[in-house]
């Protein structure tokens, strides 16, 4: 009986390790995705709705060409990435 009892314990402890390390997310990827809107941040004077507006807009984008969805950090580096394109023409008049 005291066997059963260690190996059930140990299945579940099993199951669990591995349900928990799926779960967790990426080492760096929080951090990543808060650089990343730092970055937008600064750029668009902390604005906090304009950032909102930009990723949605890349978000509607996506989804005009039929691109597939894609997560947080790769809708904030292209907002980025459009946003330094559309002004970079603006420092060159300073």
């Amino acid at each position: 009986m005291a066997e059963f009892v260690v190996l059930a314990v140990a299945t579940v402890a099993l199951v669990a390790l591995v349900w928990f390390w799926k779960k967790r997310t990426k080492p760096g990827q929080p951090n990543r995705v808060a650089e990343l809107r730092q970055n937008l941040r600064v750029k668009v004077f902390y604005d906090e709705a304009k950032i909102d507006r930009l990723v949605e807009f890349e978000r509607d984008e996506r989804i005009r060409k039929g691109q597939k969805a894609a997560d947080i950090e790769t809708l904030l580096m292209s907002a980025i990435e459009r946003w330094e394109r559309d002004n970079s023409r603006a420092s060159s008049l300073y």
